[in-house]
């Protein structure tokens, strides 16, 4: 599980990704309570299953939809209720 706090902007380079071994994580849960997406860095969730939930805030279905398609892959549902 992973908290994105509602005053982040950015997010660096390989932040969750990196992960020794090739491993995957086990990443499968994001909250982030931020309105508008951060601004990702260079693979930032390189390692992070392909199938996961993002929950997000009322309203922002449309921009964390792009963004999750983006930087996590398709097959990850958008849950906009926080």
């Amino acid at each position: 599980e992973l908290v994105i706090g509602k005053n982040c902007t950015q997010i660096n380079d390989y932040a969750f990704g990196k992960v020794s071994g090739g491993t995957r994580t086990k990443l499968k849960t994001i909250y982030c309570y931020a309105q508008t997406p951060p601004t990702m860095g260079t693979q930032v969730f390189n390692q992070v299953p392909t199938v996961g939930t993002l929950y997000c805030p009322s309203g922002t279905m449309s921009a964390y939809g792009t963004w999750a398609s983006t930087n996590l892959g398709s097959n990850w549902l958008i849950n906009a209720t926080l």
